[in-house]
């Protein structure tokens, strides 16, 4: 005797899937606390840069600012992670000068989206 062949429904499956997408996922264990936010650093403090945004203004000149010590002057409300900043050894200072054509006068500079090492 033969049967029929059972054909998937592509429908129903298609809709369990859409509505597994939209179904809200626990992403901490309720045992764990989930991470707290660490503070930001305080004025005056000084920090090593160990990235630069892709976006940022100063991207192109990354290589003389990521890995350099620098000295937070204040936070700029530019959203993200952006502060005025400045070189806590005089010769990097020089350096991203010459190479982006600056007066060797400028002292601060206005970093957004950069990372510090703790």
């Amino acid at each position: 005797m033969r049967t029929k062949k059972r054909t998937p429904d592509f429908g129903a499956i298609s809709k369990r899937s859409i509505k597994r997408d939209f179904q809200r996922v626990q992403t901490y264990p309720t045992e764990q606390k989930s991470p707290q936010i660490e503070e930001l650093p305080k004025i005056n403090a000084e920090r090593r840069i160990i990235h630069i945004s892709e976006t940022s203004g100063y991207a192109k000149f990354a290589r003389f600012i990521v890995g350099k010590l620098v000295r937070l002057k204040e936070k700029a409300n530019l959203g993200g992670n952006s502060w005025y900043c400045e070189f806590v050894h005089d010769d990097d200072r020089k350096a991203l000068n010459m190479a982006a054509g600056w007066s060797d006068n400028k002292r601060q500079y206005l970093f957004d989206g950069i990372k510090f090492k703790n």
